[in-house]
């Protein structure tokens, strides 16, 4: 199913920014600059900007049809 993102979905969508961004730049920078990016704070600012986002701008997430 694909929906609109709302901000309950804060947190799952933090913790995928922060989880692609590093595997995408592992070998190119630092670990110890890669464990920088907080999942909790990413959460916090996907949370506000999602609450705040005009209906002609979503932001569309795939989500699994429960049984």
């Amino acid at each position: 199913m694909i929906r609109s993102a709302v901000s309950r979905d804060a947190q799952a969508i933090g913790d995928l920014k922060v989880r692609a961004w590093r595997e995408a730049y592992d070998g190119f920078m630092s670990r110890e600059y890669l464990r920088g990016p907080d999942p909790v704070k990413e959460a916090d600012e996907w949370a506000e900007y999602l609450a705040e986002l005009r209906d002609e701008h979503r932001l569309w997430i795939s989500q699994e049809a429960m049984p």
